[in-house]
């Protein structure tokens, strides 16, 4: 029994990690940017991940959360906020050229203020993120051959 409890740790801290950050939040805020700018400024907001990182440490102190389970709880929520990054740059409507280095401006904002955060490297679905973001400067073809293989 104990050697298949850390095979369960990933899929029962899913949920746990689904539940931690409000990630519909995250789309909204994603929503109310304007992504057709003419010049470029970072806005990203990390404050769900500050809140995460205190209530995890405020919960350490009475329970002790074991590295694997943090680590675990800290990638779900990493993966499920860049997903959601993914999912809030998909949504919008209107982007100049301007708005996709912003976007890149945004996301890299958004990486170095996590990695102050955890220690969790490289940081999961990073690559996810920053090649959606690049699709946009694809040609036809390459466009074509890059959704084959990112489905």
């Amino acid at each position: 029994t104990v050697s298949t409890a850390s095979e369960l740790r990933k899929p029962i801290y899913w949920i746990v990690a689904g539940k931690a950050i409000d990630y519909e939040q995250m789309l909204l805020l994603m929503a109310n940017v304007k992504w057709d700018v003419k010049e470029i400024m970072s806005q990203h907001n990390i404050y769900e991940f500050e809140q995460f990182n205190m209530r995890l440490n405020e919960v350490s102190k009475r329970v002790r959360i074991p590295l694997p389970v943090s680590n675990i709880l800290w990638e779900h929520c990493i993966r499920l906020a860049n997903r959601t990054i993914v999912e809030g740059y998909a949504n919008v409507k209107k982007c100049s050229n301007e708005g996709r280095a912003l976007m890149q401006l945004d996301f890299q904002q958004f990486l170095m203020k996590l990695e102050k955060l955890t220690d969790i490297r490289p940081i999961p679905d990073k690559e996810f993120v920053e090649t959606y973001i690049k699709a946009y400067y694809l040609t036809e073809n390459d466009m074509e051959r890059w959704i084959k293989e990112h489905r």
